[in-house]
């Protein structure tokens, strides 16, 4: 047998190479570092050494000097799949998304079906704002692997974010079937499963969890969410106030508690805890400001921007508060929806009126509208409410008396569905409402969408106009609302609309209803003039329906 010459530098690499990576393994990197250096001094254009050496680096916070040794080596071997994905790593963990993202592409360009690569590029696109991209790559990773419990749990919570739950549902139990031990899996399905209305089911999960680990957090968080909804609200208090202690920095732990705490009509404790909705910008509109936040000290002689931040209806309801603070001398400029601008302009105590979008006057100081009542230590007993605080230019009025013409019934506004996604909890169905309908008082529907469907449903009833073709803005339907004998309405805008204009109307609550209405109660200390309807338990629209229909027939 011929003798088979070794290259001794050949020799001399390859086991550099090894003890190299079995110190890299074994933690041991300044060790393994020096063996790679070795390596590059014999054959500077070692691929694997200049790898090695730049996972070592990125390891002990040298991303520089780790990205130029990633890049030499793409320089020898551009193709070499691995390197580009270390490099995406690399990248993704120095903030430097687009050109991680580039990286993680270029990987698979020469393999496909690397799971990991498909698997980092989804957790890339989920931190660019990219969702619909981010769960295609984990379902593509998912194809790749499908024994990874991983992939499936974060296209589940993605899913989760985009309210699509019954998928969430669907990949959390995949991900069940090959890690049925992990708890923050069964806590993802029991979430999703609870904002499909499947409480008992979620709250089962939930229970299992915490006898198992009784200090979870999100499942505490989940448990408190499904008492909530049963309108157990103490009960789900003291769940919210155990999670906060166990992670001080939980924002749907605080959140929650101050919920119930304003439902239970503890607004001292609650209007700071409400503060937390500012730590999560989905939460609410904020503005970005250079000028200081007003945190309670004197007005006088200041300038004060308030600013509207969350829905129609909630600056409706807390614009009460602005004739308060002008009384403290201070020049108030209202930022608020365009929508409601021409029904707020020039309303005594509002100050210089701003829609959302216009250029800003000058200011000292400016806070969030919703603020206002922990900064003026608002209370059930201090609120505002000796009349009707929102009216109407009389040339409107008169335009919608032209349009009603003289009254044949008692007259009553309608609404009885929201558009705003995530509120479906409180619409009902127009079907729904025949016994009302069928009163014969004279009904106007006072909401700007109604679909065809609805539509085509109402004409059966000749005691119904609609007004969605002249409601432009607030003012057209604060004109609408003031000429009704009474407003019949959901938990909208167009409840504390009528309330604020001091109307008698009749909110109809779903069963857990929201903690501006309080706890128990079938009176409003936010509006004199209101009635509650709620539901006696959970969707039971036919009983506040026929509740609400037996006293109109009562009373006229």
């Amino acid at each position: 047998m011929p003798f088979m010459a070794v290259n001794p530098l050949s020799f001399v690499i390859d086991n550099l190479l090894a003890t190299a990576f079995s110190l890299y393994q074994q933690g041991k990197l300044p060790e393994a570092a020096q063996r790679c250096r070795s390596v590059l001094q014999m054959d500077a254009r070692s691929v694997d050494a200049l790898n090695l050496l730049g996972l070592i680096l990125s390891e002990t916070g040298q991303e520089a000097s780790a990205e130029a040794c990633f890049r030499e080596a793409l320089r020898h071997q551009p193709e070499t799949v691995e390197i580009w994905l270390n490099l995406g790593m690399l990248l993704k963990a120095s903030g430097r998304f687009t050109e991680a993202l580039e990286a993680y592409d270029r990987a698979l360009r020469g393999w496909p079906d690397m799971a990991a690569a498909h698997f980092n590029r989804g957790n890339l696109l989920r931190e660019l704002g990219r969702p619909q991209e981010a769960v295609e790559a984990f379902v593509q990773a998912v194809r790749c692997d499908p024994q990874d419990p991983d992939a499936y749990n974060n296209c589940a919570t993605l899913l989760q974010k985009a309210r699509r739950h019954e998928e969430a549902v669907a990949w959390f139990d995949r991900a069940l079937r090959i890690a049925p031990d992990n708890l923050d899996l069964h806590v993802g399905k029991a979430a999703s499963l609870e904002q499909l209305g499947r409480r008992e089911e979620a709250g089962a999960i939930f229970e299992r969890v915490l006898a198992f680990r009784p200090e979870h957090v999100e499942a505490t968080v989940g448990r408190g969410l499904v008492l909530e909804a049963a309108a157990q609200t103490e009960a789900a208090l003291e769940c919210f106030t155990r999670a906060a202690q166990r992670d001080p920095a939980h924002y749907a732990a605080h959140w929650n508690a101050a919920l119930c705490l304003l439902k239970l009509g503890r607004y001292r404790e609650g209007w700071p805890l409400y503060e937390w909705r500012l730590r999560e910008p989905r939460e609410v509109a904020l503005r970005q400001l250079a000028e200081p936040r007003w945190q309670g000290e004197p007005l006088a002689g200041r300038s004060l921007l308030v600013h509207a931040e969350q829905g129609l209806g909630d600056t409706l309801q807390f614009c009460r508060f602005l004739p308060q603070l002008a009384r403290q001398g201070t020049n108030i400029v209202f930022e608020l929806q365009a929508a409601l601008l021409p029904l707020l302009e020039g309303r005594p105590g509002m100050g210089r009126v701003v829609a959302q979008g216009e250029a800003l006057p000058e200011f000292d100081l400016h806070c969030e509208l919703i603020s206002l009542p922990l900064l003026l230590d608002v209370t059930l007993d201090t609120l505002p409410v000796s009349g009707p605080y929102l009216d109407v230019r009389q040339a409107r009025l008169d335009v919608w008396a032209r349009r009603l013409g003289p009254a044949t019934a008692p007259r009553i506004a309608l609404v009885w569905r929201t558009t705003t996604p995530g509120d479906r909890i409180k619409s009902l169905s127009v079907d729904q409402l025949a016994p009302l309908l069928a009163t014969g008082m004279e009904f106007h529907v006072a909401q700007k969408v109604v679909s065809d469907e609805e539509r085509r449903y109402l004409a059966a009833f000749p005691n119904v106009s609609l007004h969605d073709d002249a409601l432009g803005d607030f003012e057209d339907t604060a004109a609408l609302l003031s000429q009704m004998d009474r407003v019949i309405s959901i938990d909208t805008s167009v409840a504390h609309l009528a309330g604020g204009l001091g109307r008698e109307v009749w909110i109809l609550l779903p069963f857990a209803a929201d903690w501006r209405w309080l706890e128990g109660r079938y009176d409003s200390p936010w509006y004199p003039s209101a009635r509650l309807f709620r539901q006696n338990s959970p969707g039971d629209w036919q009983g506040v329906v026929a509740a609400l229909t037996s006293v109109l027939n009562e009373q006229g």
